[in-house]
């Protein structure tokens, strides 16, 4: 969400981040899960996981200077077999 100043509770925009085409967002269009943010490279990277590990996404987006979202990096293994592993080394779909 970009919050404005001095009045947030009725200034403020919800940030839809981008996703590729053909994929859909787990839950709401504009929810990241699992996020962790690097301030200094303006990063988040969001990750979505099931049960063990063996099956989820994994995204990087950049927030740009107008206050939008762009995707830099999208990961994801649908199937859940297998042994569980690090949701950065899911399956590469995108990368800017």
């Amino acid at each position: 969400m970009l919050v404005y100043t001095p009045d947030p509770g009725k200034q403020y925009t919800i940030l839809k981040p981008p996703i590729p085409k053909g994929k859909q967002r787990q839950g709401n269009i504009a929810e990241l899960l699992d996020v962790k943010w690097d301030m200094r490279a303006r990063i988040v990277t969001a990750t979505y996981v099931e049960g063990n590990g063996a099956c989820g996404m994994y995204e990087r987006q950049q927030l740009a200077e107008d206050g939008t979202f762009v995707l830099l990096e999208y990961r994801e293994k649908i199937e859940c077999g297998g042994k569980p592993m690090k949701p950065s080394d899911f399956p590469l779909i995108y990368r800017r």
